[in-house]
């Protein structure tokens, strides 16, 4: 009888230990798919951040375009202006050397 009542008694702790085990695994395992969840989000986050980088990447190599276009006018601007204006000092000695002369 003693020893019944000791088996028994383990038998009790045995399958109290073995619940406890079970709910530590099915504690682990929701937790496993949280982060495997958590997971998938980020990748769809990144996702989402690498297609606005390319985007954006793009919109720049335009804007980048864009402003060397603008920079060659303006130089071809500056070029015509400083090329009048050498011509119209050359004219304006030519004149006054001439007037010199006279």
């Amino acid at each position: 009888r003693v020893e019944v009542r000791t088996l028994t008694a383990q038998n009790e702790e045995l399958r109290s230990f073995k619940v406890s085990l079970e709910t530590q695994v099915a504690n682990l395992r929701a937790l496993v798919n949280q982060h495997e969840l958590s997971i998938s989000y980020k990748d769809k986050d990144m996702e989402v951040l690498n297609e606005k980088m390319k985007e954006m990447t793009k919109q720049l190599e335009g804007k980048d375009k864009s402003l060397q276009d603008r920079s060659a006018v303006g130089e071809k601007a500056i070029a015509s202006y400083k090329r009048k204006a050498q011509e119209a000092l050359a004219a304006a000695n030519a004149r006054l050397a001439s007037a010199n002369q006279a």
